[in-house]
């Protein structure tokens, strides 16, 4: 805002003076009324006719990234990164040379102890995926649970009695107490949900000029003849949700497949979560009867700002604060489970309960672990045994422990790891908050910011190590191969990369 209101106030500071010539320039008929509209048509003609008629090509047909990144300088730059809703990682973070930021990615894996075999294709991170023992063909809810952190959720040491639904569910299931956030917004965490891919600096994928065409969560499922869903609370415009998942496979259904008396309540953001509830049972209940498997990724809206729900539901009254808006959401959850245990489907299916991000983030640093902590539970009678993981794990993980455990025998591009096994030899975590990206592992966090900047710190106390410190530089270098490797396969480009 005060950005904003000082140019403003420097804009008028310079036009007061010349203000009057300005005015009698323009009043001055010089040429004729015709030639005098085409000269202006032909000026205002200009930056239309350069938006869309000029773009990367001519500066990505240079040979090396310093070339590159020098046509790039100024304005054509900040023109660029606001029209395609990305930033480019070589340009202003730290990097390696290409082929060592790659093998130092395949040590992650083999430091997991991982079990894939390395197909050495021209992805660097293309791996087959080959379980033991054979298909089990259930179908999965995911519900990605608006701004839900472990703060709020008792059984994962948050506040007590607004979550006894969950709380049921995670002793009656698998409960992950190591699961944190990619990011801060609802965008990022869809995107390591469905992506498997680190939080790149700038934009999540979802919001890019180029968001189609990636391997997904539900494109694997949909290989073994599963039908992806995506169905949303809100507008699926919003945050270009229909636009990502519908181009990626997904059927995608929102607020606009109910009927005005489906609706006991919404707001700005979508509909009362027990209605999009409702919604997600009828499109389940159309699937199974045509004996379709389904995968249905479920996103919440209840639990935000102004935090209303239908009255009578708990014993906090709506428009209160976030605990209602937790409580609500958490009975509308129960009363969604007690509705699908009615169904043939809900003993063939796998509920996979987790928030998209916190309700905070900002702390003693860019990137504090404890507040990117978030809940998952693993729920499904019969089919999963109860278990805690304490395993240190990322939203990126979901999605391959989800396959892993349905024995799913495909070609991996992911990021993300099985937090079940290869998560007990090789535990972090990936999170950022826009323009800082980070990486947490063996009670180390590193943050990577422009101009190149590196930190590393103590997890638990936020107390700067020295990037000579051996284990510092490591981590450092484990955190610029993700994030290196990631921002270019976004680019599907070849770099040519030397050390800064």
């Amino acid at each position: 805002m005060w950005l904003f209101a000082g140019t403003g106030a420097l804009a008028t500071l310079i036009f007061l003076p010349i203000a009057k010539r300005v005015w009698g320039a323009a009043a001055a008929e010089v040429g004729s009324f015709r030639w005098r509209f085409a000269a202006t048509s032909a000026i205002l003609a200009l930056p239309v006719v350069a938006f869309f008629a000029v773009g990367d090509a001519p500066r990505e047909s240079l040979p090396t990234a310093s070339a590159r990144e020098l046509a790039g300088n100024g304005y054509y730059e900040f023109a660029r990164a606001f029209r395609s809703n990305d930033l480019s990682f070589d340009a202003y973070y730290r990097i390696m040379p290409e082929r060592d930021a790659e093998q130092e990615m395949r040590h992650e894996f083999e430091e997991a102890q991982s079990t894939a075999v390395f197909t050495n294709g021209d992805n660097p991170l293309e791996r087959r995926i080959a379980p033991v023992g054979a298909l089990r063909p259930l179908n999965v809810v995911l519900v990605t649970i608006e701004s839900l952190g472990s703060d709020y959720v008792e059984s994962f040491g948050g506040k007590p009695g607004l979550t006894p639904n969950l709380d049921r569910l995670a002793a009656e299931g698998l409960r992950f107490t190591g699961m944190y956030a990619t990011g801060t917004r609802t965008v990022r965490g869809l995107e390591a949900l469905s992506l498997s891919i680190p939080p790149t600096p700038g934009h999540a994928v979802l919001t890019r000029k180029n968001n189609k065409g990636f391997q997904t969560f539900g494109g694997v499922l949909k290989e073994q003849g599963y039908e992806p869903l995506f169905i949303y609370g809100g507008y699926s415009y919003f945050d270009n949700m229909k636009d990502f998942f519908g181009g990626n496979g997904y059927t995608v259904i929102d607020r606009t497949a109910l009927n005005r008396d489906e609706i006991s309540h919404e707001t700005i953001w979508g509909v009362a979560d027990e209605d999009l509830f409702k919604l997600a049972v009828r499109e389940i209940d159309a699937r199974a009867a045509s004996g379709r498997k389904v995968l249905a990724h479920i996103m919440t809206t209840s639990n935000h700002r102004p935090y209303t729900y239908p009255a009578g539901r708990i014993d906090i009254p709506s428009k209160s604060g976030r605990d209602g808006a937790v409580k609500y959401t958490d009975w509308a959850i129960g009363n969604f489970i007690r509705e699908a245990s009615t169904r043939p489907w809900f003993k063939e299916t796998l509920f996979v309960f987790i928030a998209d991000h916190t309700s905070h983030a900002r702390g003693r640093t860019d990137l504090p672990p404890e507040n990117y902590r978030i809940p998952l539970i693993v729920y499904g009678p019969g089919l999963v045994a109860p278990q805690q993981i304490d395993t240190v794990a990322s939203q990126i993980d979901v999605g391959p422990t989800i396959l892993a455990l349905l024995n799913v025998n495909y070609t991996s591009r992911f990021f993300g790891q099985d937090i079940l096994t290869e998560g007990q030899h090789h535990a972090r975590a990936l999170m950022a908050n826009y323009l800082t990206v980070g990486h947490m592992e063996d009670g180390i966090v590193v943050e990577l910011s422009p101009r190149r900047h590196a930190r590393a710190s103590e997890a638990v106390t936020g107390r700067a190590i020295p990037e000579d410190n051996p284990r510092a530089l490591d981590s450092i270098n484990e955190t610029i191969a993700y994030y290196q490797v990631a921002a270019y396969g976004l680019l599907n480009r070849p770099h040519e990369v030397s050390a800064p």
